[in-house]
């Protein structure tokens, strides 16, 4: 068996807020271990030399060539195998310049090679096969490394396969291989960090647009609206810049906002509020959760709508900085394909598409944001069924997911709700009528965004409790509510789908209250953009609501 000392160096570096690269204080190597693949019989060849030697040799052919070159004839024969393998040398040589400066290169030869490095690293290494016979790597590891350093087996290129043991290489064929440095590393489920929003890997495809599109519109008001000092003006600033600074400090675990200064909000320069918990108290509970990849990165698995709307409003963005909770270190697993397994068996991600087609873990983005995430329109309608058709108190990661699949799939013998036959920028109202108990649709509209989710809520409530709605998942632990555990009169309903999905934020006087979240959502489509950045779209869509179908 030989062994093949290689270097450290690295490429995927992972750094967050919390996480500075590691500073590495000893020399640490990439250690290879590899046996020669022989047919049987065989004898081990002899391997191509490289490097200093290869020099030596072609200085000493050329010599060889220069002198018979002067015989008669002689140079004739033994010029041209010469000069091949000066071409193949000299291609050898160039090849190795040109990998590089993109990653380094380590050649396997039949002795012990060793190339150290005592500085921070992280870097992709190009393992070469230089022998003259097939060779099966029998291990990779890392010597004098630390809890900071890993191997992470990943390639870029289909020519190039992962290193990875037991793999066989055949004679100059390559593979590569990661060595990342990151504190990500050592952390541990539970673990409160600091990130920034670019940091994060979604494991989802989509989100519902609207359910963001609601935020944005509503917590980036139109501050020139209402006179400055008059009571409308206090309560549309209240209810939304101070909401907006508010649910920033709740949802990173930090209590809720103080010091508040009109006009003067910015998430991202920390400017106009504060928050009330400070930054070395935050606690783990309610925070949104990350797992710890292979590769260093962090895998957001609660909160892709949250973080989203904080990507996207004009003072958040990729570099705002956000807490989460590590729920589970996956670092341990060799490469990505057995990474997402263990994600899989642990329900950490959701992969199927905008329409409910499966995908694969590569497929899903690489990073948030409305330019990254696709639109399920399924999700947004399970949102603004809350309190309706289910709970999303305590249910798991992707609850809202599992619904929206649910609905637009004929399952559990219900006939799926289709989408298209309503048309989601008319904010009719859609009513309710409760007789003895049960449930009727009323007067109104029936095809409306009103109505699509009355219909479905009548839909995840009618469903007997304990029913799969994906395999394995009850709608008892996705949080269903029913008739019976959550009897709700007509008021009720009429109450909660006028304040909760289609209603204005302005009375029939012209006093500011808080619109519904559907309405907020249409006018977001309909503005393209919230009403601080297009102020005279919203001034019209407020007065004169959307209530007939566009």
């Amino acid at each position: 068996m030989h062994r093949l000392f290689l270097p450290t160096a690295t490429l995927a570096l992972v750094a967050t807020a919390a996480s500075p690269v590691y500073a590495q204080t000893t020399t640490a190597s990439l250690v290879v271990e590899f046996v020669a693949i022989l047919a049987p019989g065989a004898a081990a060849a002899v391997p191509v030399p490289l490097g200093p030697l290869a020099v030596l040799l072609s200085v000493l052919a050329i010599g060889l060539v220069l002198l018979l070159g002067k015989r008669k004839g002689a140079g004739h024969w033994l010029s041209l195998p010469v000069l091949a393998m000066l071409a193949v040398v000299g291609f050898s040589q160039a090849d190795s310049t040109q990998a590089e400066a993109v990653q380094r290169t380590l050649d396997l030869q039949t002795s012990p090679a060793k190339i150290s490095l005592d500085r921070d690293f992280s870097e992709r290494v190009l393992v070469r096969n230089t022998t003259q016979q097939s060779v099966r790597l029998q291990g990779l590891s890392i010597q004098n490394g630390n809890a900071s350093t890993r191997l992470f087996s990943s390639s870029d290129n289909s020519q190039v396969p992962a290193c990875r043991n037991d793999l066989s290489l055949a004679a100059g064929q390559s593979c590569s291989i990661d060595v990342v440095v990151s504190d990500n590393f050592t952390r541990q489920t539970g673990e409160v960090m600091a990130v920034h929003l670019k940091d994060l890997h979604p494991t989802q495809p989509s989100v519902g647009y609207d359910q963001i599109y609601y935020h944005l519109a509503r917590k980036q008001p139109n501050m020139a609206r209402f006179e400055a000092g008059s009571t409308n003006f206090k309560d549309q600033t209240e209810a939304t810049e101070l909401k907006r600074a508010k649910d920033y400090c709740e949802d990173t675990g930090r209590g809720s906002a103080s010091d508040y200064v009109v006009g003067e909000v910015s998430l991202i320069k920390a400017t106009g509020f504060k928050c009330t918990v400070v930054d070395s108290d935050v606690s783990p509970d309610g925070l949104k959760t990350v797992v710890v990849g292979p590769n260093g990165q962090l895998y957001l698995t609660d909160g892709h709508h949250t973080f989203t709307t904080l990507w996207e409003l004009a003072d958040g963005g990729p570099d705002l900085t956000v807490y989460v909770r590590v729920a589970g270190n996956f670092s341990d697993t060799p490469d990505l394909t057995s990474f997402w397994q263990k994600m899989q068996a642990n329900k950490f991600v959701w992969l199927f598409d905008k329409a409910g087609a499966a995908i694969t873990p590569e497929q899903l983005p690489s990073s948030l944001g409305l330019g990254a995430l696709a639109d399920d329109p399924y999700r947004s309608l399970v949102y603004l069924t809350r309190d309706m058709g289910y709970s999303n108190a305590q249910v798991q990661e992707f609850a809202e997911f599992y619904w929206g699949l649910w609905l637009r799939e004929a399952a559990s013998g219900q006939a799926a709700l289709d989408l298209s036959k309503y048309n989601l920028k008319d904010l009719n109202a859609a009513e309710v009528n409760v007789q003895g108990g049960v449930e009727l649709a009323g007067a109104g509209s029936t095809v409306s965004y009103v109505a699509a989710v009355r219909d479905a809520a009548f839909k995840m409530r009618s469903a007997a409790p304990g029913t799969e709605i994906f395999p394995g998942v009850t709608n008892t632990a996705m949080g269903q509510l029913t008739p019976t555990t959550s009897p709700l009169k007509t008021k009720d309903w009429n109450d909660t789908l006028e304040k909760e999905v289609w209603r204005s934020d302005a009375k029939k006087a012209g006093d500011y209250r808080n619109g519904g979240k559907a309405w907020y959502a249409v006018g977001w489509r309909t503005c393209q953009g919230a009403p601080a950045q297009q102020p005279a779209c919203w001034n019209n869509y407020t007065q004169s609501p959307p209530w007939v179908a566009q």
